[in-house]
């Protein structure tokens, strides 16, 4: 009951919160007033086990209201925590924790992961050779738990003994009274005599483990190497020798005749105990032995602890490889591999690391006569690396048209207007294709990788499933009669073309008659045709080349010229920030609060034009005021955009923007960036204008129709004046309008039997390529709007 009383408190509490006052306190009259309120005060602290209160006062003078809103519960102060059950290899463990508030008896639980289990050797399941893996299993000391361990593959002398004939292997136990170093042959005599695991002939003993050699009789330990060996390996030798006494002193010699001789001498300086390892491993073959004779130079016997094994160089199988030391852009880094095998590693070389270049700075402009330089430096600063590289910026294209020769003009070398190459894709039906470089080749031609070759004044298409193309792109809009010809170097040349032209946007120009023209004369190796065409600037004129025939010639003598028959188009102002303020077909006003420097993507954010007919967004002392002949800029972290759009028919504009700051101190800096119908951008900034009160800037921009070019305006942070008058002047080619006269309409003038005379007529031909042809008449009248197509061509 004290919960639900407490309850309905707060929530009366709350509801008095949320309505108007009605009545003045002390005045003893009704006056409506809202509520407002003060920050509040903890007056009931929270706790890590309970919510606390916070109350806010009405501050109007005379209002005692006041309301509540709960506190948050405060965070838990857990101990390090005990072990309530400790982990197993066969069971996970806990551990609690418990919290430290005064009051709260709270607590929480953790898993501990299992330990690993206890292993311990067990029965050996299969024995190990020289060439193949064992295994053994093992066994948890703590839950009883198995698992199979893998035992690494040798011919171990102690491992694999034996103690009686019928466990023979391809260790021999025996003796020698005269043996070879320099043959490496051995008078080798067997122990025959079995004696509790212990094979003993007067004064040689051999036990696991033990060996005992004394008199005129040398102990021998020998392995021969047999099937699945190929008939060609090597093998590494480890032997450890410990004598009984401390005078012991055993020699011995280690032979091995595989083809050639091994021989080695093993304690010439008499130790009690010693050790040999080989240092390169030692051929070895099928049926090959390797010979131990162990020879006591002392008095008596000399016996001791033996450990012999024989084991094949690992066939190391590498990792990955893990990064020792990373390369940077300059030095050479460090790559460690592993056997997966072995112990075994290498270390390799990582190649030093490609700069990260930055998108380089305009140290000088192209001109139609010189190539620009780009300067483009290290971004790896932290790598100490301060390198820079320039690269050529190519020469500008020419900005007028004054005729064009294929013949004349041809160079391998790059050029702005002419591109030679081939495509594989042409589609007859859609007139589309893909346009592939050639590449120059010596100092006279152009070649793919077949026998597409494009000299002066001549082309060659012996090129199953590629056509050549010979390709020039206007400069300026013109109007120009292209003139080609063809002559075949050898009488059964057939060689066709299509003229093909785009407008600025790579769109089939279809304001051109009859594009692409398409030449054929079956009955010569000749051909040769003169047309006029008004072609953008931009526009592309492609020459398409086809093989016709089964003959095996397809070159010949082919040349294009291009020459003006009009004047150039002048340069006009199609577009003026002052004069067309407001107009929002021409022109979009806004901000941007995202500009990315790195990759110059931003969003665009339009602003709503007010009843004044300005462009602004307010709040207190942050403006954005975009006006006629006034912008404003002091909203922190919004710079103003205003962007032109781009009409048809445009390719190149001149951007001009002035701006007079309105007071000395004013800075602000323009970037020219021209979005692309397709979202992709592209950007140039001009100039350093942060300490300068006016500026003005110019440049060109390619564009294409629904492209939009933004001025956009970075006042500098730290200063207090970021207005002034801005004017934005932009300039293209002229329109000039036309009118077209429909002379003649299929659909509209169709024989409906109200019209008795017709400039159509309809039938079908017979058409032959020999230049014979016929065309038959139609009699029947049909009423109907009927199209009609034949599927034989």
């Amino acid at each position: 009951m004290k919960k639900i009383s407490k309850l309905l408190s707060i929530l009366s509490a709350l509801v008095m919160g949320a309505t108007v006052c009605l009545t003045a306190c002390g005045s003893g009259e009704a006056a409506e007033h809202d509520h407002v309120w003060n920050s509040g005060e903890i007056t009931t602290e929270p706790t890590c086990h309970s919510e606390g209160l916070k109350t806010y006062r009405c501050t109007v003078e005379g209002c005692t209201q006041t309301k509540t809103e709960p506190v948050g519960k405060t965070a838990h102060n857990w101990d390090n925590g005990t072990v309530t059950t400790p982990a197993k290899c066969d069971a996970e463990g806990e551990k609690t924790y418990k919290c430290q508030n005064e009051g709260c008896t709270e607590t929480r639980k953790e898993h501990i992961d299992k330990i690993s289990h206890s292993w311990k050797d067990g029965e050996i399941i299969k024995a190990p050779d020289f060439l193949n893996k064992g295994s053994m299993q093992r066994v948890c000391g703590e839950c009883q738990a198995t698992t199979t361990a893998e035992l690494p593959a040798a011919a171990d002398f102690g491992a694999q003994f034996y103690g009686d004939l019928t466990a023979a292997n391809n260790w021999k136990y025996g003796y020698a009274e005269s043996y070879d170093a320099q043959t490496g042959a051995v008078d080798f005599v067997g122990l025959t005599e079995v004696n509790g695991g212990v094979w003993k002939s007067g004064n040689v003993e051999i036990s696991k483990g033990h060996i005992v050699s004394g008199g005129d009789s040398n102990a021998v330990v020998a392995y021969t190497f047999t099937e699945p060996l190929t008939q060609k390996m090597q093998t590494n030798v480890k032997i450890t020798f410990t004598g009984d006494e401390a005078n012991t002193n055993v020699k011995a010699h280690l032979m091995v005749n595989a083809g050639e001789l091994t021989t080695v001498e093993l304690n010439n300086d008499g130790k009690k105990d010693w050790t040999y390892q080989t240092e390169e491993p030692i051929d070895i073959a099928r049926n090959v032995t390797v010979w131990l004779v162990f020879e006591n130079v002392g008095q008596g016997k000399a016996g001791g602890e033996l450990s012999v094994t024989l084991t094949a160089p690992c066939v190391h199988i590498w990792n990955d490889g893990s990064v020792k030391t990373p390369a940077t852009c300059q030095a050479t880094g460090v790559m460690e591999y592993s056997c997966l095998n072995c112990s075994a590693t290498y270390e390799g070389v990582i190649q030093k690391a490609p700069h990260n270049w930055d998108s380089g700075v305009v140290e000088k402009e192209p001109t139609e006569t010189e190539e620009g330089v780009k300067k483009f430096t290290c971004q790896n600063t932290d790598a100490g690396c301060h390198e820079t590289k320039t690269e050529p910026i190519p020469k500008l294209a020419p900005s007028t048209f004054n005729g064009a020769d294929f013949a004349r003009d041809f160079s391998t070398t790059a050029q702005p207007n002419w591109e030679y190459g081939f495509t594989k894709n042409y589609d007859f039906g859609a007139n589309t294709f893909t346009f592939e470089k050639a590449k120059p080749v010596g100092e006279d031609a152009w070649k793919d990788n077949g026998s597409i070759e494009i000299k002066s004044g001549w082309i060659n298409n012996e090129t199953d499933g590629s056509m050549a193309v010979i390709r020039y792109i206007m400069p300026e809009t013109r109007e120009i009669t292209v003139a080609m010809s063809f002559t075949g170097d050898n009488d059964v040349t057939r060689m066709s073309a299509r003229l093909h032209v785009t407008d600025a946007s790579g769109n089939l120009d279809g304001s051109i008659e009859g594009n692409p023209v398409f030449i054929y004369d079956k009955n010569s190796k000749d051909w040769s045709l003169t047309k006029t065409i008004t072609v953008q600037k931009g526009g592309v004129i492609s020459v398409i080349f086809t093989r016709e025939g089964g003959n095996g010639w397809w070159h010949g003598g082919f040349n294009m010229t291009l020459t003006a028959t009009g004047a150039a188009p002048t340069e006009t102002e199609i577009a003026n920030y002052f004069e067309d303020f407001g107009n929002e077909e021409v022109w979009v006003y806004g901000y941007s609060t995202d500009y990315q420097w790195g990759t110059d993507n931003f969003t665009f954010n339009p602003l709503t034009k007010d009843g004044e007919g300005n462009y602004t967004s307010i709040d207190g002392d942050n403006k954005l005021e975009i006006k006629k002949d006034f912008v404003n800029s002091e909203y922190g972290g919004r710079d103003l955009a205003i962007g032109y759009k781009v009409p048809a028919g445009q390719s190149k504009l001149k951007v001009n923007v002035d701006f007079a700051g309105s007071r000395e101190e004013t800075q602000i800096a323009p970037r020219i960036l021209v979005v692309r119908n397709n979202a992709t951008q592209s950007a140039q900034f001009f100039g350093d204008c942060e300490n300068k009160q006016n500026w003005n800037i110019t440049h060109e921009v390619n564009v294409a129709e629904g492209d939009i070019v933004y001025v956009i305006l970075f006042p500098k942070a730290d200063t207090g004046y970021k207005h002034g008058k801005l004017q934005i002047i932009i300039s293209g080619q002229a329109q000039q309008s036309s009118t077209t006269t429909v002379v003649s309409d299929f659909h509209d003038d169709f024989h409906d039997n109200t019209v008795t005379e017709s400039n159509w007529e309809y039938g079908s031909a017979d058409y032959g390529w020999d230049g014979n042809h016929s065309i038959k008449a139609n009699d029947g009248n049909t009423e109907s709007f009927d199209y009609t197509k034949s599927e034989t061509y």
